[in-house]
């Protein structure tokens, strides 16, 4: 491998360290020592991303979930605690929750505990089988593409508890979640911290099965880069990076749109009310040109005004006003001036009032606002 699984950046030209005869899995053991087979491992750093991680092929087995301390006491209560935490904060009681990699069941049951409608999916047959004669919803899947479509989506949430260290396609599995979610989906995601094994000098913690190795930016970066904001960070004994996300989404386009039509009807109807007047715009920049191209009031405009002497003589970029200076407004018959400089409003309203005509119309755009001030 190349480059970045996350990002396709490229890796800093040497590996953080180079480990010789590594075991070529963590799972399964040897019914004969003629069965041993090693391989040489490369922990490498994306120096766009920053993420640490393998450059070998990932093991045959990684769809599937194996985990050996699920059903232990100590971990059960911990997961209880901070689902309850999850729920709570995202007031998920009644709705739909889905576990992506549910292994046997172990977190799975534990999510059963609440009130909530859980599933898990999994890809191992054998965990699916124990699963379900403990009485869990379990179904076979995988998120093999971004499309995957998971029974019963959309759903209000997803959990996921140290899977995504394991894939080597994660833009992928994350984009699937994203499209198995409701428009406001949330999600709780743990993966091991990185950033705690390499403090400590911890190497051996390095397996092949997990060809990552998050730092918290690392992991922030994963999930912004696919469409989910970080709403809260923890770490459990900083052994594990933990994460509650939001799918992102966009504007609401019938806002924007109502606010882009209000600012134009309320020119127009400035501009109407001043047929056959000189009006001008007080401001050469590209919120004037934006303004003015955008809403087709060129033709209204007989000039704009600015202080730049690098902008007087010359002309508007898209709708061709001449600009000129404030000296020459003075002199001309002006009836009204709109100031569109954001920033300078105020001062550009106090110009107009000591050096220009009193009978002069002061109007301003101010943020999505049309104001008359005078």
């Amino acid at each position: 491998m190349k480059k970045c699984r996350i990002c396709d950046g490229e890796f800093f030209e040497k590996p953080i360290l180079s480990l010789k005869n590594m075991p070529e899995s963590a799972q399964g053991f040897l019914a004969y020592k003629s069965d041993n087979q090693t391989m040489d491992i490369n922990i490498v750093q994306c120096k766009f991303c920053g993420t640490i991680q393998l450059d070998c092929e990932p093991v045959s087995y990684y769809r599937d979930v194996i985990r050996v301390d699920g059903n232990t006491l100590t971990v059960s209560n911990i997961v209880r605690i901070q689902l309850q935490k999850f729920i709570n904060m995202f007031n998920l009681e009644n709705k739909k929750i889905v576990e992506i990699g549910s292994g046997n069941g172990d977190f799975l049951k534990i999510i059963k505990e609440f009130n909530v409608n859980c599933l898990g999916i999994e890809h191992s047959q054998k965990n699916i089988n124990f699963a379900r004669k403990l009485g869990l919803n379990v179904e076979k899947n995988f998120l093999e593409n971004e499309n995957t479509i998971i029974k019963g989506a959309p759903f209000d949430a997803f959990v996921q508890f140290n899977f995504m260290e394991h894939q080597p396609y994660p833009n992928t599995m994350i984009k699937a979640i994203y499209n198995n979610l409701t428009c406001d989906g949330v999600g709780f995601v743990t993966v091991p911290n990185g950033d705690y094994i390499f403090k400590k000098g911890m190497w051996y913690e390095v397996i092949r099965d997990h060809l990552f190795y998050f730092s918290k930016e690392s992991l922030h970066f994963l999930f912004y880069k696919n469409g989910f904001d970080i709403l809260e960070y923890f770490s459990t004994n900083d052994i594990f990076h933990n994460i509650f996300i939001k799918k992102k989404y966009p504007l609401p386009m019938n806002e924007t749109n109502l606010i882009f039509d209000s600012l134009k009807n309320k020119i127009y109807e400035y501009l109407n009310n001043k047929k056959n007047k000189s009006i001008a715009i007080w401001g050469a920049s590209h919120h004037a040109f934006a303004i003015i191209s955008s809403y087709g009031i060129r033709n209204m405009i007989s000039f704009i005004i600015d202080s730049s002497p690098l902008k007087q003589g010359k002309f508007s970029i898209g709708s061709n006003i001449k600009i000129i200076s404030p000296d020459e407004a003075v002199v001309k018959n002006i009836d009204a001036i709109i100031i569109m400089a954001p920033v300078y409003s105020n001062e550009i309203e106090n110009i107009i009032i000591n050096t220009m005509k009193n009978h002069i119309s002061i109007a301003s755009v101010i943020d999505d606002k049309f104001v008359v001030l005078r």
